[in-house]
């Protein structure tokens, strides 16, 4: 590395309905809350990636996709 690397901040956004969405490379993604859990989808498709009881973890993982 050149100590130069490229870093951009993601920008979460809270819906009406207490989720979060955010764009990431292109690809937007929605975290929403049902049954004691958070789900990650990705795409206006709503394809589930993941799901857990840690927001920033689900966060995260979109981040790195």
């Amino acid at each position: 590395m050149n100590g130069t690397e490229d870093c951009t901040l993601i920008n979460w956004i809270k819906t009406s309905n207490d989720g979060w969405k955010a764009t990431v490379s292109g690809v937007e993604y929605l975290i929403e809350w049902h049954n004691n859990r958070y789900y990650l989808y990705r795409g206006p498709e709503r394809e589930q990636i993941d799901s857990n009881k840690s927001l920033l973890l689900l966060k995260w993982i979109a981040e790195c996709l």
